[in-house]
């Protein structure tokens, strides 16, 4: 995927997340409204990231990536066929998004997770 490798995984996650819920109804095109929860340890929830930097990322995750990057995943691996970069998986483009909430919440769990809704047409 397009991410730094530290993020990789996450991306694949959230590609293949939404692939499956989208499904057979192709990806939104016009007023979307996103919502993302970030919940994250009490301890580490100052240095997780700003709010943004994570809108960013869910919403470029959600997008083909752009023609002048190279693809590489997906070609030798099939069960990443699906959500390769090349693939509009749920947002076709993000400046049609007219709403976003976003929000961290501090957790007991030591690992970070996140919830993402995206409602449009």
């Amino acid at each position: 995927m397009r991410a730094k490798p530290s993020e990789r995984e996450r991306l694949i996650k959230l590609r293949s997340a939404a692939r499956a819920v989208r499904g057979k109804y192709g990806p939104l095109v016009s007023d979307m409204h996103l919502s993302l929860a970030i919940h994250c340890f009490a301890q580490r929830i100052a240095t997780i990231g700003d709010l943004d930097h994570f809108i960013t990322r869910v919403c470029d995750g959600l997008m083909a990536a752009t023609s002048r990057r190279p693809e590489r995943e997906g070609r030798k691996d099939p069960e990443l066929a699906a959500i390769r970069p090349s693939e509009c998986i749920a947002i076709v483009d993000d400046s049609k998004v007219i709403q976003i909430t976003a929000r961290t919440f501090a957790e007991d769990s030591p690992e970070p997770w996140y919830r993402v809704a995206l409602t449009g047409e």
